[in-house]
This record gives C-alpha cells, sequence and structure tokens, in this order.
C-alpha cells in the first residue's frame, strides 16, 4: 500500500513537471493582449459624415477619424496637436479599428479606434518609440457565480472591456492565460 502511494505521488509529480515544461508548446495558452509595441492607439474618435454613396461616406467618415486621430495623438504625446497631409497619414495608419458604427445610404455615423505605426510617428512626434514595460503581470480574474469562483469567464462585460483595452500601449506587461490546455490545472 505503501509503495502504490508514493507511487502515485512521483507519478504526479511527474505530470506536474512535464506540463509545466510543456506549458509553452501547448497551444498559447499565455495570451498577451493588445497590439504589441507596435502601434500607438487612439480611441473614441467620433465622425459624422454625409456623402452621395454608403460607401464613400464611410471612406470619408475613416478618413476623418485618421486626421482626428493623429491631433488627439498629438496632442497627448505632447507636440502640440499639429495636422499632417493625408498622404503621410496613410503612411502611419496601421489599422482601423471599429468601437461602434451606424451606417446609412448616404451617411455613417461611428466611433473608431486609431492605430498608428509606433516607429513612424514616433519620429514624427519627436519621441522616442522605445519604452520600458515591467516584467509580466498575471492577470487572473475572479468571477463570482451562484456563490462559486469562475477564473477562466464566460462572455461577460469584463471580458467584453479587456477586449477593447489595447494592453500595448500600456507599460503593465498583462498576461492573461487564456484556460486552454493545461491553464485550469496548474491555476
Amino acid at each position: 500500500m505503501r509503495i502504490r502511494s508514493s507511487l502515485a505521488l512521483t507519478l504526479s509529480l511527474c505530470v506536474a513537471v512535464l506540463a509545466l515544461a510543456l506549458t509553452p508548446f501547448v497551444g498559447a495558452p499565455l495570451v498577451a493582449q493588445g497590439g504589441g509595441n507596435t502601434s500607438f492607439e487612439v480611441s473614441g474618435v467620433a465622425v459624422d459624415v454625409s456623402a452621395s454613396s454608403a460607401e464613400a461616406a464611410r471612406q470619408a467618415g475613416w478618413r476623418l477619424a485618421q486626421r482626428k486621430g493623429w491631433v488627439m495623438l498629438s496632442r497627448r504625446m505632447g507636440a502640440g496637436g499639429g495636422g499632417l497631409p493625408d498622404g503621410v497619414l496613410d503612411q502611419l495608419v496601421s489599422g482601423i479599428v471599429v468601437e461602434r458604427e451606424q451606417i446609412g445610404p448616404t451617411r455613417y455615423i461611428a466611433t473608431l479606434g486609431i492605430r498608428f505605426d509606433r516607429a513612424r510617428a514616433a519620429s514624427i512626434l519627436g519621441v522616442s518609440a522605445a519604452f520600458t514595460r515591467s516584467p509580466p503581470f498575471l492577470l487572473l480574474p475572479i468571477e463570482w457565480t451562484g456563490g462559486a469562483p469562475l477564473a477562466f469567464e464566460r462572455k461577460s462585460a469584463w471580458l467584453d472591456a479587456w477586449a477593447r483595452f489595447n494592453a500595448g500601449n500600456s507599460t503593465i506587461d498583462y498576461v492573461r492565460p487564456a484556460g486552454t490546455g493545461p491553464d485550469a490545472l496548474l491555476l
């Protein structure tokens, strides 16, 4: 009996060590949130544009959002908030995030997020593209449901807010387990 219990304990420890060793290779259990260090993001850019068609209104809205987003980023970075020509903005913008939009036959109303290439934008703004990040910070949200804690949450308001948060712009290196592979066992 004693041999069986020590064999079971040894086997359990081996499985745990193996799970820890294989964690980087199973799925991608640690999910880094946001766009990494490759972009500056400005969110909450509101546009309301009319044009001859829905597509023309959307394109005009996105163009206006790029201009407004650059002014917002420039002010935030302390560069005064001056505008840039559309050709330069086209080279700086690495993505547009639709936060909310309404499209009509000739009108486009939206709230957008604009991502600017970090290196290019930093050189124009006169700031450093590099920034120091903290050591990884494990973020493990706990939701209480029916009196019991739930670590790997279902669809919730918190998860929606986290998905909108661009952790890549933060000096804190957030890491949130995805809940796949051995995450549930190890955490």
